[in-house]
C-alpha cells in the first residue's frame, strides 16, 4: 500500500493542501504524477518537490539545510523529467 504524505502551503494551490507519495527516480516522479498532484523525494543532501500547481504547470523545487537552491516552472513533463536528471542525484551529493 502507499504511503500519502501531506504537503501543506504550497505555492499557487489554492486548496492548501496537496497529498502524494515520496518517490525515489524519475520514472516515479512522472509515475505518480499520473495520480497525484504532489510528490516527492529526500536525501542527506537534499529534497526534490515537483507538484501541479492550479494552472496546470508543474511545480519543481530542490531544497538543501532549508534554503531552496532550485525553483522552476514547466508546462511539460518532459522538461520535469530534463530537470529531475540534473537535481534528483544531488540529494546525496556529498554522501556517495
Amino acid at each position: 500500500m502507499l504511503t500519502l504524505y501531506t504537503f501543506k502551503g504550497m505555492p499557487d494551490v489554492k486548496c492548501g493542501t496537496l497529498r502524494g507519495p515520496m518517490v525515489k527516480t524519475i520514472s516515479g516522479f512522472i509515475t505518480a504524477l499520473r495520480e497525484h498532484r504532489i510528490c516527492s523525494a529526500a536525501g542527506d543532501d537534499g529534497a526534490v518537490n515537483v507538484y501541479r500547481a492550479d494552472d496546470g504547470t508543474y511545480r519543481c523545487s530542490f531544497c538543501r539545510y532549508l534554503a531552496y537552491i532550485s525553483n522552476e516552472t514547466f508546462t511539460t513533463k518532459a522538461a520535469v523529467r530534463k530537470w529531475l536528471k540534473e537535481w534528483l542525484p544531488k540529494m546525496y551529493e556529498f554522501h556517495s
